[in-house]
């Protein structure tokens, strides 16, 4: 059961890496701050910590890199719900934080 675990969660792995090509609305206003009020924001930062947290975590299943893939993916989602242009794979990433924050990170 376990593998079966491991081996579904890099399959979600893979389709939230891909998808992060996407997922970047243009921001005139600021750099890597966005942040919504309104207004698109970039995602780029955001993106690049949850493709690197995920691929840690993927190569050394551990509970401590689970917990910091939790925490920067719900950071990630965090700033997406301010912004005002999503694309759709986007609007799919923050569906898929549900599955990603119900991870058991003890049972590692």
């Amino acid at each position: 059961m376990k593998k079966f675990r491991n081996t579904s969660f890099a399959a979600l792995l893979l389709l939230v890496t891909l998808s992060f090509g996407s997922c970047t609305s243009d921001d005139t206003s600021s750099d890597e701050g966005g942040g919504g009020g309104g207004s698109a924001c970039s995602l780029e930062k955001e993106a690049r910590d949850v493709a690197a947290a995920g691929e840690k975590f993927s190569l050394n299943p551990t509970a401590s890199n689970c917990n910091a893939y939790k925490k920067v993916y719900q950071a990630f989602v965090n700033k997406a719900n301010g912004c005002t242009e999503l694309t759709q794979s986007m609007k799919s990433l923050l569906q898929a934080n549900q599955t990603i924050q119900s991870m058991d990170c003890n049972d590692l």
